[in-house]
């Protein structure tokens, strides 16, 4: 994203709600850090973007099934 935006999403068919904003990363780009501790491989997170700047919602709603946990690789 390259604009300031809130996260509007949940987990399992909408459950959980919750708002996020996303970050600035000096970079031309924004991130958004979502909670994702505690889900399971199968679980989904469901979410849709809010532009602070234009007052407008995204007009669609976006899902991601958890498929794994990451592997942490030793330093």
């Amino acid at each position: 994203m390259t604009a300031p935006a809130l996260v509007h999403y949940g987990t399992n068919g909408w459950r959980n709600i919750h708002d996020v904003e996303t970050e600035d990363t000096l970079l031309g780009v924004h991130v958004a850090k979502l909670p994702t501790e505690g889900l399971n491989p199968g679980d989904t997170v469901e979410f849709t973007l809010y532009w602070p700047e234009s007052g407008s919602w995204e007009g669609q709603n976006f899902q991601i099934t958890v498929e794994g946990e990451a592997a942490l690789v030793p330093a």
